[in-house]
C-alpha cells in the first residue's frame, strides 16, 4: 500500500509540477508565461482529479504508516505481536529473513529508533520499531539466534535488492 500511495502521489504532481521543471530546465527564463500555458491547454478534469489523486494518495500513504502500539513475545516456535488493533502470529520456520536498521533522518544523524525487518518465505514483510533503543542489542542477540533465518543489519536503510527478492 505505501509504496503504491507514494508511486500516485508522485505521479500527480508530476504532471502538475511539470512546468516547473521545463522553467528550471530554461533557466528561468520561461517563467509565469509557461505556467499560465500549460494551465490553459490543460483541461480542467485532468487538474482536478490531479488535486484529488494527490490528496487521497497522500492520505492512503499516511494512514499505511500508522504505527500500532504491541508486545512482541518471542517464544521457541512463534513470534507474537499482541496490541490494542493487532495479533499477529509468525511462526519461526516461516522465517526467510530479518534485517535491523538503525534509522537516521534527513541530516543523517542517528533517530535513536531501531527498525526491524521480518520476511518471511511467502514473501511477506512485517517491519516494527522496537518502543526503547536501548533493548536493541538484546533483540538483536534474541531474534538473530533464530535457525534457518538469514539475518541482515542496516546503518542507513535496507538494501531493495535484499527487501525485494
Amino acid at each position: 500500500m505505501t509504496e503504491g500511495a507514494l508511486t500516485l502521489l508522485f505521479i500527480f504532481m508530476a504532471i502538475l509540477l511539470l512546468p516547473f521543471v521545463f522553467d528550471l530546465v530554461m533557466g528561468h527564463r520561461l517563467g509565469e508565461a509557461l505556467f499560465e500555458l500549460y494551465l490553459s491547454q490543460m483541461p480542467g478534469w485532468l487538474i482536478l482529479l490531479c488535486i484529488i489523486g494527490g490528496v487521497f494518495s497522500w492520505l492512503g500513504y499516511e494512514v499505511s504508516r500508522i504505527k500500532r502500539p504491541a508486545v512482541l513475545t518471542i517464544s521457541q516456535d512463534i513470534l507474537h505481536f499482541k496490541g490494542k488493533q493487532i495479533d499477529l502470529v509468525i511462526p519461526i520456520e516461516r522465517i526467510k529473513k530479518i534485517y535491523f536498521n538503525d534509522l537516521k533522518n534527513v541530516f543523517r544523524e542517528p533517530k535513536g529508533v531501531m527498525q526491524v525487518g521480518v520476511k518471511q518465505k511467502n514473501g511477506t514483510h512485517t517491519f516494527f520499531l522496537l518502543a526503547d533503543y536501548t533493548d536493541s542489542e538484546k533483540a538483536l542477540d534474541t531474534l538473530g539466534n533464530i535457525d534457518g533465518a538469514e539475518f541482515g543489519v542496516y546503518d542507513d536503510k535496507m538494501d531493495s535488492m535484499d527487501v525485494d527478492e
